[in-house]
């Protein structure tokens, strides 16, 4: 091939070369871009796989504070159930007295009554017919005491066990209430661990789409590339053809120089012999044929 064809050839094949290169560049740029959504993607559901991991132990130990609450809560529940059936009892007992003696009331109730007479009477200025007058109430009262007290052991047990039922039903109410909490902490919980799974449910679909794209442009990206490789060969081997044709044609042209150089060099000498006037151009084509 000769050095016109080889350059014609080699600035086709550049162009091409030039050509696949930037296509190359827009390739890569894409596949970079899957790879690093890929990559984003990958490290958000890690994050959300981490938390949900954290929440679900958060979950189970509220869980079991809430089983371990409710356990309690029964039990104080049932206590109080029990007091509740011997307090009947109990009160049963206090009415059947009441009525075997014909006694009403509570003796804590009247002794507060007597307390507040006496109270009234000590530190009030009053007439003495009105002080005569609560006196009178007061020994009514006290009389009433000491019937009354004949059973004041039944109220104090039915006043008692009241108190105890009363202390039951409190901590059962607290108890509910640290449950309730607990449980609404539990379920809130329980309510992100599903909503973080389905966002890692639909970041795996787009893990994967990002993956298909970014294998796919890889496998293009080295199509290319090979295609690339093999121009750049050929380009390469153009280039050595076409130094090797100017130097082919710089050694033919030089030797046509030589040649010429060396035929005028001849017709100079041939002048010298014959005695003829030489010119300018002869003693340059003898000093160059003497070089």
């Amino acid at each position: 091939m000769e050095l016109p064809e080889l350059l014609k050839e080699f600035n086709k094949k550049r162009s091409e070369v030039s050509s696949l290169r930037s296509q190359l560049n827009k390739i890569n740029s894409v596949k970079e871009k899957f790879y690093k959504e890929k990559r984003e993607v990958s490290k958000t559901i890690g994050d959300n796989i981490r938390r949900i991991k954290e929440l679900k132990r958060e979950r189970d130990t509220l869980t079991a504070e809430v089983k371990k609450l409710k356990e309690e809560r029964q039990k104080h529940t049932e206590v109080a159930k029990e007091k509740i059936s011997e307090v009947k009892e109990v009160n049963k007992q206090r009415k059947e007295v009441q009525q075997k003696y014909n006694i009403s009331g509570d003796p804590s109730l009247i002794q507060k009554q007597i307390d507040a007479i006496e109270h009234k009477i000590e530190t009030e200025p009053m007439k003495f017919d009105k002080e005569q007058k609560l006196m009178k109430e007061i020994k009514r009262l006290k009389k009433k005491l000491d019937e009354v007290s004949k059973i004041s052991n039944v109220w104090e047990k039915s006043h008692e066990i009241s108190k105890e039922i009363t202390e039951e039903k409190k901590r059962s109410d607290d108890l509910h209430k640290k449950v309730q909490k607990q449980a609404d902490e539990s379920q809130k919980k329980h309510e992100e661990i599903i909503s973080l799974s389905n966002e890692v449910k639909d970041l795996r679909k787009r893990e994967e789409e990002s993956l298909k794209g970014y294998v796919k442009e890889k496998e293009e990206y080295d199509k290319v590339k090979k295609q690339l490789e093999e121009e750049l060969k050929v380009l390469n081997e153009l280039s050595r053809k076409i130094d090797e044709a100017k130097g082919v044609r710089k050694k033919e042209k030089k030797a046509r120089k030589d040649k010429e150089v060396e035929k005028m060099a001849m017709d100079v000498e041939e002048k010298i012999k014959k005695r003829q006037k030489l010119t300018t151009e002869d003693l340059l084509a003898f000093q160059a044929k003497e070089k």
